[in-house]
């Protein structure tokens, strides 16, 4: 595409957005980030305009802001091209409060976070929606350092099964509900015959799978 030469920088960066942030000729996440990164810090575009412009939320925008700087800091140290494919990792990081201030803050956990990437310790963005979890766990912490996410994801769900079955997860959501009954229903279910057949099913189901992984509850 040629571009009129009396146009200005300003001028065209506001169509290149057009074209390939917004538009239907889309860069990938971490070219279209950058651009951003380039509205905002070198033609000083506002929050209120990237927003209204780019038809962006504003947690969006910082989210963006904060995965490109951070990527473009790893990719200092680690130039390799494919590592563009970690702005996914710090983008979802970014996404997460509480991780996204302690990466801004604690230098001991950046330094962490990238040997993690760098050692594919972490090798799918996803995982990092499950960090917060790990970090809480000591032992789970420590063996993602040295055995990666499957390993450490492991460790969380030995001591929560509900983390890693479906069966479990309903079984701790069922136990919960149970365990906070509104006095209304409790008071419902000596007239309500199909709640109390429910329950008795309920009963009977988990006996069921007792007796069959002999087992005694």
């Amino acid at each position: 595409m040629v571009f009129d030469e009396a146009l200005a920088d300003d001028d065209l960066a506001v169509l290149l957005a057009d074209m390939h942030v917004t538009g239907k000729i889309r860069w990938d996440a971490y070219e279209q980030a950058k651009h951003v990164s380039t509205l905002y810090d070198q033609h000083g575009k506002t929050y209120d305009w990237l927003a209204t412009h780019l038809r962006l939320s504003k947690s969006r925008i910082t989210q963006d802001l904060k995965a490109y700087r951070w990527t473009t800091d790893y990719l200092t140290d680690h130039p390799d091209p494919r590592n563009l494919e970690k702005f996914a990792f710090f983008q979802e990081l970014a996404r997460k409060k509480e991780l996204a201030e302690r990466y801004g803050d604690d230098l001991e956990f950046q330094q962490q976070f990238k040997r993690w990437l760098a050692d594919s310790q972490l090798n799918d963005s996803k995982q990092v929606r499950d960090l917060a979890g790990i970090l809480a766990n000591d032992q789970a912490t420590k063996v993602l350092g040295e055995e990666g996410y499957p390993a450490a994801a492991g460790v969380l769900i030995r001591e929560d099964p509900a983390l890693g079955s479906d069966l479990y997860d309903a079984v701790k959501r069922a136990t919960e509900k149970l365990a906070k009954a509104p006095a209304d229903e409790i008071r419902d279910l000596a007239r309500n015959k199909q709640k109390l057949l429910m329950l008795r099913s309920l009963r009977r189901a988990v006996d069921d799978l007792a007796t069959l992984a002999e087992v005694e509850l």
